[in-house]
């Protein structure tokens, strides 16, 4: 091997690993993004969820007296299903979050130089990033098993506030 191969193999090699080292790069900021975006949504959706739940509840209260037994039943049916889901959905978050705690705690206190606090802690968030979106995949499905029935117990209790208004 002539010296001039040695040092063509040698820059190949150099770029090939700083391709890497930005791919790698790249996918870090983009699992960050993703991560924030998914917990930016996550909250805003609750406080939709949440407003969405006490509309209909305050719809339930004002019109039962003037629905069919069964409509009620189906409304109150429809409502505990999406309640069922948004709950269990609220304290997976819970679990999943009280766990990152408690693998940071371990790192406070240790007695470490900083440098090497940093870099794990980096490493304990940039796994966190990768398990949100894992779990974002099953928030789009518990989205819709929340939503779905609680749309159609509003829509069954929002036809007899109409009703009601109407005096039918």
């Amino acid at each position: 091997m002539s010296l001039h191969d040695f040092l063509d193999d040698a820059i190949e090699a150099a770029r090939h690993a700083d391709e890497q080292k930005q791919m790698h790069e790249k996918i870090k900021f983009m699992i960050k993004m993703q991560s924030a975006m998914f917990e930016k949504s996550m909250a805003y959706t609750n406080v939709i969820i949440l407003g969405g739940y006490a509309g209909v509840f305050t719809l339930l209260s004002i019109t039962k007296d003037f629905l069919s037994r069964s409509s009620v039943i189906l409304s109150v049916i429809l409502l505990a299903i999406s309640l069922v889901f948004f709950c269990s959905w609220e304290v997976a978050k819970m679990i999943f979050y009280s766990s990152y705690n408690r693998r940071i705690v371990p790192l406070l206190n240790l007695q470490q130089p900083p440098m090497q606090f940093f870099s794990e802690l980096e490493k304990l968030r940039f796994h966190e990033q990768k398990q949100q979106l894992r779990f974002a995949r099953w928030w789009y499905v518990i989205l819709i098993l929340t939503v779905l029935p609680g749309f159609g117990a509003g829509g069954i209790l929002l036809y007899g506030y109409v009703r009601l208004l109407l005096g039918v």
